[in-house]
């Protein structure tokens, strides 16, 4: 069977408020001696703005999708490599629970890799997972993938040696079956719980 192209999740939102306000001034204007006086400047109150509030909906994209994993998986989803007694929908009532195996995806022995479709042209993920990596290589979060060997892998792990900081943030660019540096680790061990985000802009 032929490997789907590209895969992903989208998820996003964006509220924007403005507000414009301005208060009354009263004038009292003074006449110097042997001087005709103008006739008095009565002030009026300025005109205030109103608030301007943009909509908290976002337009969404026709290609627009997201999936909440209450109980079933919403279309478009493939397997690679499934293990069935190691996920569940119903073991966490609204998340998808993966128990984590031996196996890497440039080696192709990854299990229960969950692909869909991409989007063409510029698009964005988002995820919220939970997970606490403590041995070398243990890697949660979300892959932009075109082939075993050509791939993004972007979430928490955990990675001793090199440019590694332990537990943390990665980014893995894999080139022809090679990872390519940088791998812009970051450290985190603050929470087991990540929201994580991808934006792809341009073409690779």
């Amino acid at each position: 069977m032929k490997t789907p192209k590209r895969f992903i999740g989208i998820l996003v939102s964006f509220v924007f408020a403005f507000a414009l306000a301005a208060c009354n001034v009263t004038i009292t204007p003074s006449v110097p001696a042997n001087i005709t006086p103008l006739p008095l400047f009565t002030p009026t109150s300025p005109t205030v703005q109103p608030a301007i509030v943009e909509s908290a909906t976002p337009t969404l994209d026709p290609i627009y999708f997201r999936d909440d994993f209450e109980s079933v998986f919403q279309p478009g989803w493939t397997w690679v490599n499934e293990v069935p007694g190691q996920w569940s929908l119903a073991e966490v009532p609204g998340a998808l629970q993966i128990s984590t195996g031996k196996g890497s995806v440039n080696k192709e022995t990854i299990t229960n890799l969950l692909l869909r479709p991409a989007p063409a042209g510029d698009f964005q993920i988002e995820t919220r997972f939970t997970f606490i990596p403590d041995s070398n290589f243990q890697f949660a979060g979300l892959i932009v993938y075109e082939a075993y060997s050509d791939f993004i892998q972007a979430g928490h792990a955990y990675c001793r040696g090199g440019t590694c900081v332990r537990d943390g943030i990665y980014m893995d660019y894999y080139r022809n079956g090679v990872v390519t540096l940088p791998n812009f680790a970051q450290p985190y061990g603050i929470s087991d719980i990540v929201i994580l985000r991808l934006i792809r802009k341009g073409t690779l």
